[in-house]
């Protein structure tokens, strides 16, 4: 990286650049951004060659998937996981992440259907509860919403829990119950 922008001393850590405390300027910034997505493109790449020897890896799949999530590619995530999702009856993750690629290609109604589908699976988990109201927040379902909120609370009576649930209300614009 530090080649390619030119510069000595820059160090690739992960996807965090640190050249002395920062990047010198908003040009090189972008170079550095450009190269690290390059690079995600070809493991991502890669990553989907290799998977066909993998026959049949869930968790394979799932991870290719979060791949292309991340990298804005929540269709291609939603061809790879729908038939993970049925097929795989007890897979709460898998539907999890299904929801999340769902609701980032706009179909939200079938977002909420696998996070309900993955609560049946995983009824205590809160982290899946809390997906699920906050898609109901996204849907102006409000009352859905607030009841498994509460329970998400009482499951991690922690403040971070609560803050974490009132920025979902901000960020869905119920700014009186956030």
């Amino acid at each position: 990286v530090g080649a390619a922008l030119g510069m000595e001393g820059v160090e690739l850590l992960g996807f965090h650049f640190h050249v002395g405390s920062q990047l010198l300027s908003n040009e090189s910034h972008r170079k550095a951004i450009g190269i690290v997505c390059g690079l995600m493109a070809e493991a991502r790449d890669a990553y989907g060659r290799a998977l066909p020897f993998a026959a049949g890896s869930a968790q394979g799949l799932r991870s290719l998937a979060g791949a292309y999530l991340q990298a804005g590619g929540a269709a291609q995530a939603v061809d790879i996981l729908t038939p993970l999702a049925d097929k795989g009856a007890r897979d709460a993750e898998t539907r999890r992440l299904l929801a999340r690629a769902l609701r980032d290609v706009g179909r939200t109604d079938e977002a909420v259907q696998r996070l309900d589908e993955a609560v049946a699976t995983r009824p205590d988990d809160p982290e899946i509860l809390f997906l699920l109201a906050s898609e109901y927040l996204w849907l102006k379902r409000v009352d859905a919403a607030d009841r498994l909120f509460a329970e998400v609370v009482k499951a991690r009576p922690i403040p971070q829990t609560r803050v974490l649930v009132g920025r979902a209300y901000r960020d869905a614009a119920e700014y009186d119950r956030a």
